[in-house]
């Protein structure tokens, strides 16, 4: 806290408003018809929309596994690995963008994987660009390693010769067009390049 003198208050604070909006865009209509119940019920309620995500992500990741390696008893010690990890839990419990990063990235890395095997189809890089588009606007931790996934995979493709690579122009192209309302409001809203909101943050 030493950004703060000890004068200052910090009721006003609001430390996440510089997330980006998916995961609380998604949980808003859930917020709002448990408006009538207790907070505590609420919240349970809340909480449950985020490990319902975290069940989603062990199976993508079981699939994502089973590309790599068919074979059933290594992803599903991946999946178990994943599902018996204390602070995993914990945060798979939680009302926060989390899991649906991880959900939204596990996808992504299974798309890529597979597209490193059976190439770029139109389908695939289309459901890739809504992917990338999804992950921009769910969390900033997990942009690099999505876009690093899908350009791994188109590297790997463009070494076993394919020419398409302009599905990856698609890619970043629709994943662009979808989310640069979001980048272009945090400009406006926090000033010069602050795309991110961090600078605002600090």
């Amino acid at each position: 806290a030493k950004e703060f003198p000890p004068e200052m208050s910090i009721a006003t604070i609001r430390y996440e408003f510089h997330q980006p909006p998916l995961y609380y865009l998604l949980a808003a209509p859930l917020f709002l018809v448990t408006q009538g119940l207790p907070l505590a019920q609420q919240v349970v309620i809340l909480r449950l929309f985020s490990v319902v995500q975290g069940a989603l992500l062990l199976a993508v990741a079981y699939y994502a596994v089973k590309e790599i390696f068919p074979n059933d008893f290594l992803a599903l010690a991946a999946v178990a690995m994943m599902a018996t990890v204390p602070m995993h839990i914990a945060m798979t419990a939680a009302i926060n963008n989390d899991t649906l990063g991880e959900l939204v990235l596990a996808l992504v890395i299974w798309l890529s994987i597979s597209a490193m095997g059976r190439g770029f189809r139109r389908e695939g890089a289309l459901l890739l660009g809504l992917l990338l588009a999804a992950a921009l606007l769910t969390k900033t931790t997990i942009y690099a390693p999505a876009v690093a996934s899908i350009l791994v995979a188109g590297l790997w493709r463009w070494r076993q010769g394919e020419k398409g690579l302009g599905r990856l122009g698609l890619i970043f192209a629709l994943a662009l067009l979808l989310s640069f309302w979001w980048f272009l409001r945090n400009g406006l809203v926090y000033g010069g390049l602050d795309l991110f909101g961090w600078g605002r943050h600090d």
